[in-house]
């Protein structure tokens, strides 16, 4: 009797197992990934009254901006993992520190950059008067209790 309650329970083990395994992928994204962008979705369509071609071109520019940032996010994440790496090290090399930081610094100025040009390229999508709605929009600074989402540093 154990026997068979210990073979069905493995049995049943084993066909969750698949089904974990093929869950959503896009839910697992490493940590340096920002998750940027729910909130603003939500409030940008909300609150600016967008037409459906503007919907269309905002959402096509962000999958095109996410698809283009992903190898620097990839990059970036495996530069910060080989720089905690570095100071762990006994003693640690104070010449490669510096060079991997200064790699991190640059590939945050290429994101940054990136950034900067899909904002601008989402303000050609919009009117004068959605724009104007645009520029008062803070994010955590709405209605609630608490400090706001993400509010760190870098604002994310």
């Amino acid at each position: 009797m154990n026997k068979t309650v210990i073979l069905l329970c493995i049995a049943f083990l084993a066909a969750l197992m698949p089904a974990h395994a093929g869950a959503d992928p896009e839910n697992r994204r490493m940590a340096a990934e920002p998750r940027y962008g729910h909130a603003f979705d939500k409030w940008i369509s909300e609150n600016l009254n967008l037409t459906v071609e503007q919907t269309a071109d905002i959402r096509s520019l962000r999958q095109e901006h996410l698809t283009s940032s992903e190898p620097l996010l990839k990059r970036l994440y495996l530069k910060r993992r080989e720089l905690r790496h570095l100071w762990l090290q006994h003693p640690p090399d104070r010449s490669r520190i510096t060079a991997v930081d200064d790699e991190i610094r640059i590939l945050r100025a290429q994101l940054d950059d990136q950034m900067t040009g899909h904002r601008q390229a989402i303000l050609k999508v919009l009117t004068p008067e959605q724009q104007a709605k645009l520029e008062n929009y803070r994010p955590g600074h709405g209605r609630g209790a608490g400090m706001g989402r993400r509010t760190g540093m870098r604002g994310y």
